[in-house]
Order: C-alpha cells, then structure tokens, then sequence
C-alpha cells in the first residue's frame, strides 16, 4: 500500500511532468523547421563552388592594364537557375575609365560586378580583361585589387 504522502507526490511530479510537456508540444514545430533550415545551411557550407579561389593554375598578368569586356553574357543565379538576371548584356570599359551602373533595384548593377570580380561565370558568353578570357586567368584575385567599385545608392 502506498501512503497518501507518496501518492500526492506521485501526483505533484504527474502534474509537473504534463505541464512541461504541454509547454513544449507548440515549439515542436519550430524545432523541425530549425531542423529544416540547419540541414540547407550545411548544405551550402558542404557545396563545392565552380571557381576556386584557391587555385593556382591559369595565367599571372603582369599588370591589368587593358579593356575590361563582357560580351553578350546570360546569367542566372546558382541558387535560382529559372530567373536570369542578364541576358545578352555587353559592356566595354576601356582602361583607366570610370563608368557608373544606374539601374533600378534588381536591374543587375551588383551582379555585373560580381561577375567582373570573378564570384561567378557567366552562364553563356565572353569575360574578357585585358583581352584575355577571365576563365584563363588566375581565380579573379589579381583583378579584384586592381579594379575599384564603389557601390551606393541615391534616392531621387
């Protein structure tokens, strides 16, 4: 036979046990999305990008001193293959020009640095700096040093 003290302490833990319980059943939902979100974020650290920066093969230019050309590129994002971002785009910038990207949010402006900077290839057509294809050339870091961007936004 149990006695009475036993048994309502029995009860008390029942009690305190369902009310834990209770409290935690609604964060379930929000422990299977941070379950959800973590498992992409790991992902993305796991993914193994195209161009590596790391890499030494490819031509070392002496000095980046000519025409920076993108001609007739297409590029859509990695992460959103279905929304292209240019398509057809060309653009020349002759040494020692300075030139200003003016376009509406979501127009492309940072997307052409980026890829001038080499962050990304161009899904279809031809980098070129210093007339040489930038796929050729070392990883994108030696024109990264030598090519200042400014990038601001004004509102009108």
């Amino acid at each position: 036979m149990i006695r009475l003290s036993n048994q309502i302490l029995i009860w008390l833990k029942f009690c305190f046990i369902g009310r834990g319980i209770g409290q935690a059943i609604p964060s379930m939902g929000a422990f299977a999305k941070a379950k959800v979100a973590a498992a992409k974020i790991f992902r993305i650290i796991d993914h193994k990008p195209a161009i590596d920066r790391n890499s030494e093969s490819g031509l070392e230019l002496e000095s980046v001193t000519g025409l920076v050309a993108l001609k007739n590129i297409d590029f859509a994002y990695p992460s959103r293959p279905d929304a292209r971002i240019l398509n057809n785009f060309s653009l020349n910038v002759p040494a020692g020009k300075t030139i200003a990207l003016v376009g509406s949010s979501g127009s492309g402006k940072s997307t052409v640095v980026s890829l001038i900077e080499r962050f990304y290839d161009p899904n279809s057509g031809k980098l070129c700096h210093s007339f040489i294809l930038s796929k050729q050339n070392k990883s994108g870091q030696q024109l990264v040093k030598n090519v200042n961007v400014l990038i601001g936004r004004i509102d009108v």
